[in-house]
């Protein structure tokens, strides 16, 4: 079994694994030349009125040493480049919901990204400071991609209903 598409520890969502050896090689390319097209779904607080309904975000990303978080990243000048698309998909009183697509693979990408945007991840204790769901609210909802000739749209089962219904 070959395991190519991981999660941060706390985000649910789909993860591709491969049944057979011959197949590993293939998938590692899809990922490693960026032809596998990721959507995750981030609710977030709404700190602030959002101006643009989508919109691309590119940084550089970097370790951050801590020694209460001693796996954190944050922006820097430095670092490895992280690029991610997002969409504004619904406007709530108390959030925000973003389609998420990364272009890169970056740790924490999506979590590092929108806090120093202004709309840290609900749930996050790291980049978010506030208890505001029962877990981290990203999910990897979708992965599209074609492989050896068939074209693959995996979606996850969970709904946006059922993840709504985690957030206080």
């Amino acid at each position: 079994v070959g395991l190519h598409h991981r999660l941060d520890r706390d985000t649910s969502g789909l993860v591709l694994m491969t049944k057979q050896r011959s197949a590993n090689k293939e998938v590692s390319e899809l990922f490693k030349s960026r032809k596998i097209k990721k959507t995750y779904w981030a609710f977030c607080e709404k700190k602030r009125s959002i101006e643009n309904k989508k919109w691309t975000y590119r940084c550089h990303i970097s370790r951050s040493f801590s020694k209460r978080h001693p796996f954190i990243f944050k922006v820097s000048d430095q670092g490895d480049e992280a690029i991610t698309d997002f969409k504004l998909l619904e406007e709530a009183e108390s959030y925000v919901l973003f389609e998420c697509h990364p272009q890169t693979g970056r740790t924490h990408q999506i979590r590092v990204q929108l806090a120093e945007q202004g709309f840290p991840v609900l749930g996050d204790r790291v980049y978010g400071r506030k208890a505001t769901a029962e877990r981290l609210m990203l999910h990897a909802h979708q992965l599209d991609f074609l492989f050896s000739g068939e074209r693959y749209k995996l979606q996850s089962t969970v709904s946006k209903t059922d993840l709504e219904a985690l957030i206080r």
